[in-house]
C-alpha cells in the first residue's frame, strides 16, 4: 500500500463532503460534520468484517494496534500511529470486498438532557399527585403506577444508565456490576467532569429501591440499577457500541439515556458502528426479544425528529410533561417523539431523586445531601418511561420491544387536545402519543407463561401401531386457550430434529414419525397468546414391533379362528409349562 496522504482542509465556505464511509464533511475552518452535528476526529477508525480473519489489518500501514469491540460481528477500532491519517486509510479501505464497512471512529460531544433542580414517597408527585408539589398542580397529572405495583414492582430487571456515572455507594439504590468506557476508573462518576451528579440523579427516578425506610422509591423500586459512566469531555463513537454492547449482554432488558449532542436539535444519521450497537440490543437482548432504547428528546424546545437516535425505529423517544399535564417549557418533540413523562419545568415543581452521597452533587432536599429535589429535564423524565418499560418486562418476560412501544402508546393518556392536536392515530408531534400510563400499560400486558407440561410418556419403549405421545395438561395461571409444541430427535443423532406444532391435546400419534428398532426423544411445551412456555422434562424411547400370537417350538397357533386370542395365549403358557 501507498504511504497515506494527508486530506486537504476545504477553503470553500460551505463543508466539503468526504468519501470515507459515513455522511462527513470537512469546513473551511477545519472543523468536521456529521451532516450539520460537529465532530471530531481520533486517530482511530472502525473496520467490521464479513469473516473473523483480522490478521491482514496489522498489514495496512500506519495501524499501530487493533481492539475488538465487544459482541456481534468481527468489529475493531484500529488505531494509527503518529503522521498516519485515518480519514484516508478509511476513503482507501472503501469497497473492500472483505469488509461489513470502514469509517473513522470520530467523536461527538454529549451533554446531559437535564435542569438540575428528590427524597420521599410523599414528595414524589410523578408517582402520586395529589395536589402536594403547588396549590397550582393538577391532581391525577402522574404516571398512576400505583395499579402497575399491585402486579409487579420490577424485580429481576436490570435498568442501564447510559449516562455520567452512578454513586455505586448510594444507600438507595440496588446496583449491579457497571462499565466505563474511560482507560481507567469504574462506572463511579468522575467528580472533575461537570455532570457528575446526573446519572445517580437519573437512577434513583429509574429504580431508587422502595419499601426501605430510605428516601425515595423508584418507577421500579425492586429493579437493579448498571452504571454505564458514557458521558465526559468527547465520546468516541466505539464507545457508544460497547456502553450498549455491554450492556446487553450482562443482562439489562431496559437502557435509559438522558443525553444528546452538544448541537441544538441538529440533523445528523447514525454511523454503522452504533447502528451496529442498537441492533444487537434489538435481537439480543431478553433472548432475542430485546432490550429497550429509552432516549430523552431535549430541553431545547425544538423540533428534534432528525436526531439519529430519534430515526431508529425502536428507540422510545420521551418528551417532558409539567404537574399540569402541559409540555415542559423547554421540552424538545417532534415526529419521532413516542411519549411523554412527568418531569419539571421552569418556575414548577420539580422531581425528588438519589443524589450523589455526601456534600456533592445537587441541592440537598429537606436538608438531606443524599437526595436532591432539583433535578428536571427530559433527562428526568427518560429514566421514570426506562422504570415503566422495567415494569412491563416484569409483568411479562415474553413482551417484545415492538410490542411494548405499542402498548406504550395505545393506553397513554391523551392530555391538552387542544394544544396537542393528535391525529387519527391519537399522536402529537408535540406529545407523541401522550402521558405514560404505567398502571394502563402494565395491566395491558400482564401475563405469566403456561408451565411445561408433566408425565411425558412413553419413556422406555413403544409398539410401533400404538406410538403415540401422551403428557398431562400444562397448567396457565392466566386461563388462556393453550396449544402445545412436541419436538422430536434421533436420540443416536440428536441433531436430527423435527417439530409438530399448533396441537390442541395433550397428545400426538407419531406413527408416521417413527420407525421400527429406532430410538426417539421427544419433549413438549405449552404455548399462549405471547409465546411458548418453558420445555418439558425430556424422554427417550425405542420402538419395538408389536407383537403377534406366541410362537413356542411343538406348539403351534396357525390356523386359529377369530376372537380365540385367550386360548392361544393359554396354549402358549401351557406349552412353555410342558417344555419346563
Amino acid at each position: 500500500m501507498s504511504a497515506l496522504l494527508l486530506l486537504p482542509l476545504a477553503l470553500a465556505a460551505d463543508p466539503v463532503p468526504l468519501q470515507v464511509g459515513i455522511p462527513l464533511s470537512v469546513g473551511a475552518d477545519g472543523q468536521y460534520y456529521q451532516e450539520d452535528l460537529p465532530v471530531w476526529r481520533t486517530g482511530s477508525l472502525i473496520v467490521s468484517l464479513k469473516v473473523e480473519d483480522a490478521d491482514w489489518l496489522h498489514d495496512l500501514e500506519g495501524v499501530d494496534q487493533i481492539d475488538r469491540l465487544l459482541g456481534g460481528p468481527a468489529t475493531y477500532r484500529v488505531h494509527l500511529g503518529d503522521g498516519f491519517d485515518e480519514l484516508a486509510l478509511s476513503a482507501y479501505l472503501q469497497g473492500d470486498p472483505r469488509l461489513r464497512y470502514a469509517h473513522p471512529n470520530m467523536a461527538v460531544e454529549l451533554h446531559p438532557h437535564a435542569l438540575p433542580n428528590d427524597p420521599y414517597f410523599e414528595d414524589q408527585w410523578h408517582l402520586l399527585n395529589v395536589g402536594q408539589a403547588s396549590d397550582s398542580s393538577l391532581p391525577g397529572s402522574d404516571i398512576n403506577v400505583l395499579p402497575a405495583w399491585e402486579i409487579t414492582q420490577g424485580a429481576g430487571q436490570i435498568i442501564a444508565i447510559l449516562d455520567s456515572g452512578v454513586d455505586t455507594s448510594h444507600p438507595d439504590l440496588d446496583i449491579v456490576q457497571g462499565f466505563t468506557t474511560d482507560s481507567v476508573g469504574d462506572e463511579n462518576p468522575d467528580l472533575t467532569y461537570s455532570g457528575y451528579a446526573h446519572g445517580t440523579a437519573c437512577a434513583g427516578l429509574a429504580a431508587g429501591t422502595g419499601d426501605n425506610g430510605l428516601g425515595v422509591t423508584g418507577v421500579a423500586p425492586q429493579a437493579q440499577i448498571m452504571g454505564i459512566r458514557l458521558l465526559g469531555a468527547i465520546t468516541e463513537w466505539s464507545d457508544i457500541h460497547d456502553a450498549t454492547v455491554y450492556a446487553v449482554d450482562n443482562g439489562a432488558g431496559v437502557l435509559s439515556n438522558s443525553w444528546g449532542n452538544s448541537e441544538t436539535c441538529a440533523a445528523f444519521s447514525l454511523p454503522q458502528v452504533i447502528l451496529d450497537g442498537l441492533y444487537h440490543a434489538e435481537t439480543v437482548g431478553r433472548n432475542g426479544y430485546g432490550s429497550a432504547w429509552v432516549m430523552s428528546m431535549g430541553n431545547d424546545s425544538c423540533d428534534n425528529s432528525n436526531d439519529g437516535y430519534m430515526r431508529v425505529s425502536s428507540t422510545i423517544g420521551v418528551g417532558a410533561l409539567n404537574d399540569q399535564d402541559r409540555l415542559s417549557a423547554y421540552s424538545s418533540f417532534g415526529g419521532n417523539m413516542d411519549i411523554v413523562a412527568s418531569s419539571g419545568d421552569w418556575g414548577r415543581p420539580m422531581m425528588v431523586t438519589t443524589n450523589i452521597t455526601g456534600e456533592e452533587g445537587y441541592g440537598a432536599h429537606s436538608g438531606d445531601n443524599n437526595y436532591t429535589g432539583e433535578f428536571s429535564g427530559t433527562s428526568a423524565a427518560a429514566p421514570v418511561v426506562s422504570g415503566v418499560v422495567a415494569l412491563m418486562f416484569a409483568a411479562n418476560p415474553r413482551l417484545d420491544i415492538w410490542t411494548a412501544v405499542d402498548v406504550i402508546c395505545q393506553t397513554a393518556v391523551r392530555v391538552s387536545p387542544e394544544e396537542a392536536d393528535y391525529d387519527q392515530d391519537g399522536e402529537s408531534e408535540l406529545y407523541g402519543c401522550g402521558r405514560i400510563d404505567a398502571g394502563a400499560a402494565v395491566q395491558a400486558i400482564a401475563n405469566q407463561p403456561p408451565a411445561a407440561p408433566e408425565n411425558l410418556s412413553p419413556t422406555e419403549f413403544v409398539y410401533l401401531d400404538q406410538a403415540t405421545l401422551r403428557w398431562s395438561p400444562a397448567v396457565d395461571i392466566d386461563a388462556e386457550p393453550l396449544l402445545y409444541e412436541v419436538r422430536m430427535w434421533l436420540a443416536d443423532d440428536p441433531d436430527v430434529t423435527w417439530d409438530i406444532t399448533d396441537l390442541e391435546s395433550p397428545q400426538l400419534d407419531i406413527r408416521p414419525d417413527v420407525n421400527y428398532g429406532q430410538y426417539y426423544g421427544a419433549k413438549v411445551r405449552a404455548a399462549d397468546a405471547w409465546g411458548f412456555g418453558e420445555w418439558s422434562e425430556a424422554v427417550e424411547f425405542k420402538v419395538r414391533r408389536t407383537p403377534g400370537p406366541p410362537e413356542v417350538e411343538g406348539c403351534s397357533t396357525s390356523g386359529s379362528a377369530p376372537g380365540s386370542a385367550w386360548l392361544l395365549a393359554l396354549g402358549g403358557l401351557l406349552c412353555i409349562r410342558a417344555r419346563r
